[in-house]
């Protein structure tokens, strides 16, 4: 998306002079995004196999793109955590990882970190 690109592009203008540390984390592995998912639904957001409903929830048709995308948002959030922990503050501008698909006795910790994620900031993506 664009605003997400003008965004970086924005503060990778002024990052320098205000002291911002600009990193790029990797995309978040199977094995993190099932920790919180199901592996079903992980495999149909990578392979194209999402429901019209799904890609209702999620706000965006699917496209090879946005698979990568949404790895990347997904890492960039836990990247955003750790770094927090060690630096006290910190953020991404990967936007927000959002999703109704979460494994059986995870939705609570699910609602923690979405809350954490919006009090804490993290990695710069």
């Amino acid at each position: 998306m664009a605003k997400y690109r003008l965004l970086y592009e924005r503060v990778k203008a002024v990052a320098a002079d205000l002291g911002i540390e600009l990193l790029e984390p990797a995309p978040a592995s199977d094995e993190m995004l099932q920790r919180v998912h199901c592996p079903k639904y992980v495999d149909r957001v990578q392979n194209g196999g999402l429901s019209a409903a799904e890609q209702r929830r999620i706000g965006f048709p699917w496209t090879p793109a946005m698979a990568v995308r949404s790895r990347r948002v997904a890492g960039a959030s836990c990247a955003a955590l750790l770094a927090s922990l060690e630096h006290a503050v910190a953020m991404t501008l990967a936007g927000r990882h959002s999703s109704c698909q979460v494994r059986p006795g995870r939705r609570l910790l699910h609602l923690q970190r979405q809350r954490h994620r919006r009090a804490q900031c993290a990695v710069l993506s």
